[in-house]
């Protein structure tokens, strides 16, 4: 009996605790990958199930082109969030190498620091959480 219970509350538990941390969505799409494109709207690199399909490339000391960053949905349709409560923060695995400036809600650019290769990971955020975590997305700075 005491093992019973013990498993009743071990599932209940997980489920309540699963469920404090749920959220409603409303009518936004769920991002599933992204596209960076160019001031020329062409695109530069596709991040798709999980992978990147290039890496950003700079010079030291200089300042990469703007990119424009749009969303893939799960039929990979392009999208870019419209609700205000929605944007973009991006993360860089080595801040030495390279820094990122968001120059509006999506575009940014990435300054080359120093020689070497780190990472940088595009999340979209709604109210205070992560919606969506791109995959590393390599930078090389020569």
């Amino acid at each position: 009996m005491k093992t019973t219970l013990f498993i009743v509350i071990a599932l209940v538990s997980t489920f309540l605790f699963s469920c404090s941390h749920s959220h409603e969505h409303g009518d936004h799409a769920e991002a599933f990958g992204l596209v960076l494109f160019d001031s020329n709207n062409m695109e530069v690199l596709r991040v798709q199930n999980g992978n990147p399909s290039d890496s950003i490339h700079v010079k030291i000391d200089s300042v990469s082109k703007v990119y424009t960053v749009k969303f893939l949905d799960d039929k990979n349709e392009l999208f870019t969030p419209s609700d205000d409560e929605i944007s973009m923060k991006l993360t860089l695995g080595n801040g030495a190498i390279a820094s990122e400036t968001i120059s509006n809600k999506w575009n940014f650019t990435v300054k080359g620091l120093s020689v070497g290769t780190t990472s940088l990971r595009v999340s979209l955020f709604h109210d205070d959480h992560a919606d969506f975590v791109s995959a590393p997305i390599y930078i090389a700075v020569r």
